[in-house]
């Protein structure tokens, strides 16, 4: 993803692109009726229940991918700024 980008409007719509399958993580029709599930492994399938664990890795793993994108949006602008592009 990184490489296609070559101008801050590039950079922008990777951006906008991530966000848009950050939402989608939230949208859920799940209703365990205040119920938690307690003592769960670790997902095997797709469909299985996720743990804290897993979440806060897949976020923390956004996170790097979002800070990357957001260097690389500085990197072409710095290009921009200096006439590079």
């Amino acid at each position: 993803m990184l490489r296609d980008i070559t101008t801050l409007n590039d950079a922008q719509k990777a951006l906008r692109d991530l966000d848009d399958r950050v939402a989608k993580l939230f949208i859920s029709n799940i209703d365990m009726k205040g119920r938690r599930v307690v003592n769960a492994g670790a997902s095997l399938d797709k469909g299985d229940y996720i743990t804290r664990a897993e979440v806060e890795s897949a976020f923390a793993d956004l996170n790097s991918r979002v800070e990357s994108v957001k260097a690389e949006i500085e990197r072409i602008k710095a290009r921009l700024t200096a006439g590079g592009i």
